[in-house]
């Protein structure tokens, strides 16, 4: 197999963009010699600002605490990748006249090339790889020079891609996994738990009252609770937790290494005192909320089983509430 077709075959199979970058950084190291490779993609609907979303090699930690956020206005060297469709590339960043040299010296870079990634005239971000002062100048050959631009294709239409399973798995509001990107999760964890005999509860949160303050304050009010109870409810769940919003006030956690009733009690206490009180433009704002739960395999071994019992169980809550 070439390593075309090897690169094509394992960005396939890539899930996320920073196992894609391993992929590529092990490609561009077994072909071109380069141990880092970094990727910037757009901030939002802003084009004059990239930020990193992911970076691989030595160069890591400065790279990540230095440069997360790059504006290309007044960096020539930027600008001719982002106005060019073809590799920009330099074989010493501290003498060529393109490069902003106190950038090329805190990160201590010395050849450099990267390219615009694109897809059918969509500008989607930029990759890179050079070397670092412990390689010294690197140079690159016609070949692969066009080898990298082969790299930078291929990569474009895994970004695309991982976009838009990320976007099909997310609630566009909050940014929260929606319900498919949230079973997708819980599998995964069901399969973990399956194997180590641990227990996972599945909690269904419906928040109380939602409707009238939605009613009485509009709906980009609504939004913006909607949004900042999300954001509290990801700072106090633990990172091996699966949150998604299933419908308008509607919400599915899981709790992995959570295995009793008093323990869920405790994390479902623990969301009320941290999530439920913020203020926006001076109004106070006080929420509450339902839940019910299901503990696998206790109840249901079947993902969908455990979120119609948890379902359940929260309407039960809800209207004894009444």
């Amino acid at each position: 197999m070439s390593s075309c077709g090897r690169l094509i075959k394992q960005l396939h199979s890539a899930g996320s963009l920073p196992e894609m970058l391993d992929i590529v950084r092990e490609e561009i190291r077994l072909t071109l010699g380069f141990d880092d490779v970094w990727a910037y993609l757009y901030r939002g609907d802003d084009r004059s600002i990239f930020e990193l979303i992911s970076v691989s090699g030595s160069a890591k930690n400065i790279v990540e605490q230095q440069h997360s956020i790059v504006e290309i206005a007044g960096d020539a060297w930027l600008t001719e990748i982002f106005s060019s469709e073809k590799p920009v590339y330099c074989a010493d960043a501290r003498i060529d006249p393109r490069t902003d040299k106190e950038k090329v010296k805190a990160v201590g870079v010395v050849t450099m090339i990267g390219r615009l990634l694109s897809l059918d005239g969509k500008k989607l971000g930029r990759l890179g790889t050079g070397s670092f002062e412990q390689m010294g100048v690197r140079p690159m050959s016609a070949d692969e020079i066009a080898y990298f631009d082969v790299i930078c294709d291929v990569v474009s239409i895994t970004v695309d891609r991982l976009h838009y399973m990320s976007m099909s798995h997310q609630d566009s509001l909050t940014k929260l996994s929606n319900r498919r990107g949230f079973k997708e999760i819980a599998a995964t964890q069901l399969s973990l738990a399956n194997r180590k005999g641990e227990k996972v509860p599945f909690v269904y949160l419906d928040l109380d009252g939602f409707k009238p303050l939605n009613d009485t304050f509009g709906h980009n009010f609504g939004d913006k609770v909607l949004v900042e109870f999300s954001n509290k409810l990801r700072r106090v769940l633990r990172a091996s937790s699966a949150i998604a919003r299933i419908g308008g006030d509607e919400f599915l956690l899981t709790l992995p290494e959570t295995a009793d009733k008093k323990a869920i009690t405790s994390v479902v206490n623990k969301l009320k005192q941290n999530c439920c009180d913020f203020e926006f433009d001076g109004l106070p704002v006080h929420l509450s909320f339902s839940v019910g739960y299901a503990i696998y395999p206790d109840d249901a071994m079947d993902i969908d089983q455990l979120i119609g019992i948890a379902d359940k169980n929260m309407y039960r809550n809800k209207h004894s509430k009444r």
